[in-house]
């Protein structure tokens, strides 16, 4: 193969996004939070309405319709999904 550093680096980069976390593309912010339970569900307490990504991206949710967001779970995260 002729192959030079910078095809290598250039295939590198490419495929790194086969590698990447789903979850945590694009901008990120993150925040302690903890999990209360209620007899007529869960409530997750933390201090994201700080936020900027959550101001830009996601206030428009609160107190919204059930079918515009939902809750994904998986063996070690628990995170929220837009519906589009």
């Amino acid at each position: 193969l002729n192959t030079t550093p910078s095809s290598v680096q250039s295939f590198r980069s490419r495929n790194s996004i086969y590698r990447r976390d789903p979850v945590r593309r694009g901008q990120l912010s993150e925040h302690p939070a903890v999990l209360d339970e209620y007899e007529d569900g869960i409530l997750l307490r933390t201090d994201v309405q700080d936020s900027d990504v959550f101001g830009r991206e996601w206030r428009r949710y609160l107190r919204g319709s059930p079918e515009d967001l939902r809750v994904v779970i998986t063996q070690d995260r628990i995170y929220l999904e837009k519906v589009r």
